[in-house]
């Protein structure tokens, strides 16, 4: 008898992986056009990054006393997930007005 794994759980981590690649991704290209501008606020955007960091790895950190607790119940983080995945969708809503 095999184990059969909790789909709805699975999609949602890939999902949520995936949106926080595309996050990470932002925040290096905006750092990347950021390099050269001397008005850049660059202790404020060092600790902001050090701040989001710090927060990641808590929640992260399974095995700490103040890990955060994992809901029993996976049907609140379907609503986070669109009905067809990014890389199927034929167009945004901000997608015109970010190119134009």
């Amino acid at each position: 008898m095999g184990v059969r794994l909790p789909a709805r759980r699975i999609a949602a981590l890939i999902d949520h992986g995936e949106r926080l690649m595309a996050h990470l991704s932002m925040v290096r290209l905006t750092l990347a056009r950021l390099a050269d501008d001397a008005q850049a606020p660059w202790s404020q955007i060092d600790a902001e990054l050090a701040g989001a960091a710090s927060a990641l790895a808590a929640q992260l950190d399974s095995a700490a006393e103040s890990a955060p607790l994992v809901a029993e119940s996976d049907s609140s983080n379907l609503a986070l997930l669109p009905e067809r995945p990014a890389a199927r969708m034929t167009s945004c809503p901000g997608c015109r007005a970010a190119s134009a």
